[in-house]
């Protein structure tokens, strides 16, 4: 909403430059240097916030991969944030497949694909919150059991 709000205002300042120009270009100049100021700022901010909460600050419980559509897969568990202090309003898994063939006689599993996941949520400090997404693998075609690694790879916070 405030993009549109934004791109209305710029047409305003646009037109304005084309019929008073001596008031037009110092206003159109002002906003162009108050748009690169916020985005500075919202850039540094999100930097800010994503120190806040440390990935051994949280834990992954019940977590579920099952075959979706399309070499998709649905995931399902338990985000618990540990943070005494911080809510948990987005985290990114790192999120390995391993195809093991013969994992009886070799004991060894190949990886077949890797991806990352981004998971907006909204989890205030000592609490959990159980979360269902999809996450997709390109052209994979198990042989055997698949088998799932998953990590938390970032987090931000308020």
């Amino acid at each position: 909403m405030h993009w549109v709000l934004f791109a209305g205002l710029i047409v305003a300042v646009v037109i304005a430059c084309v019929r008073i120009p001596k008031v037009g270009l110092p206003v159109l100049a002002l906003l162009i240097g108050a748009t690169l100021f916020l985005l500075i700022r919202s850039k540094g901010e999100v930097e800010k916030a994503s120190g806040l909460i440390k990935p051994e600050e949280i834990q992954l419980d019940h977590m579920e991969f099952k075959q979706g559509y399309g070499g998709s897969y649905n995931v399902n568990g338990r985000i618990h944030n540990k943070s005494t202090e911080y809510t948990l309003t987005e985290l990114t898994l790192q999120i390995v497949m391993s195809d093991c063939v013969d994992q009886q006689q070799s004991g060894e599993c190949e990886v077949v694909g890797e991806t990352t996941m981004r998971i907006i949520t909204h989890i205030p400090s000592n609490q959990a919150r159980d979360f269902k997404d999809n996450v997709y693998f390109e052209k994979v075609q198990p042989r055997g059991q698949l088998t799932w690694e998953y990590h938390v790879f970032s987090s931000q916070a308020d």
